[in-house]
């Protein structure tokens, strides 16, 4: 039986220095960290979710912000890759390729 839920795999642009995990909400729920540029699997019911991706840079908790909304089937993993921006004060991406 196939696992219903988000595959998350969270990429740094060249040259971040912040070691620290990417953290994942789903439905403004915090469900987790996501280390970078691995795959890190978030069980979710089936249905419509809201995944919010950010990580946490010197002072602030939450930086580099990205949302998505997601429709999960039942008994499917989801694939999405989180990008951070640019520049650190910018948005990141979230994405389903």
């Amino acid at each position: 039986m196939a696992e219903t839920g988000v595959r998350l795999t969270p990429r740094r642009r060249f040259g971040q220095l912040s070691q620290k995990p990417a953290t994942v909400e789903i439905d403004g729920v915090p469900v987790g960290h996501a280390r970078w540029d691995r795959p890190e699997f978030f069980a979710t019911g089936p249905g419509r979710h809201r995944l919010t991706v950010s990580f946490p840079y010197l002072w602030k908790k939450r930086i580099c912000e990205a949302t998505i909304e997601v429709d999960i089937p039942a008994e499917q993993t989801i694939d999405a890759e989180y990008r951070v921006a640019g520049l650190v004060r910018g948005t990141g991406s979230l994405t389903i390729p």
